[in-house]
């Protein structure tokens, strides 16, 4: 939760075109309770005509070993 602005501000940034790709690295909880790093990565691949994001592609992986 604490991160939750800084992580909707960066992706905000990307979806208005501010930035090329949306990429961060953030703590999340898993379903077992337990806590674990993350990279998201994303990228908006189409706008419709009045230049908004129609569709974005974009992955999350698991780099709790890389933190620690």
């Amino acid at each position: 939760p604490e991160e939750a602005e800084r992580v909707h501000q960066h992706l905000e940034d990307h979806l208005h075109g501010k930035s090329p790709l949306y990429e961060m690295r953030r703590r999340l909880k898993r379903k077992n309770g337990t806590w674990g790093w993350f990279e998201d990565r994303g990228k908006v691949v189409a706008r419709n005509r009045a230049g908004k994001p129609s569709r974005m592609t974009g992955t999350i992986a698991d780099i709790t070993q890389e933190m620690e």
